[in-house]
């Protein structure tokens, strides 16, 4: 499972919290839980903490849709009986394994 928080680190206090990827958006406020200062994330902003913050949380929210997509894929081929293989099975079934032997 992907974790969905990304932390957050405070300019005033230079304390961290965690904050969910799928809420942290441009234009997002925060509040410390540590000094209480408002927190704002903008793309545009001066603050390598707030810019490198957005950037995570959008690949948290790339890879979290991803995730959700390969499910679907997923769900769908149990639901027709077709089998789900990983690397190693697949050259296992289509013999690679077993030519390499030879």
């Amino acid at each position: 499972m992907i974790d969905d928080t990304v932390q957050i680190r405070c300019h005033r206090c230079k304390g961290t919290f965690r904050e969910k990827a799928r809420r942290l958006q441009s234009g997002f406020s925060r509040q410390c839980i540590t000094c209480e200062t408002m927190l704002f994330f903008d793309e545009d902003s001066n603050d390598k903490n707030v810019r490198r913050t957005l950037r995570e949380a959008r690949q948290i929210r790339k890879a979290l849709r991803e995730a959700e997509a390969y499910d679907g894929v997923k769900k769908a081929a149990i639901e027709f009986h077709i089998p789900i293989l990983n690397q190693n099975r697949f050259l296992y079934f289509v013999g690679y394994y077993e030519m390499a032997q030879r």
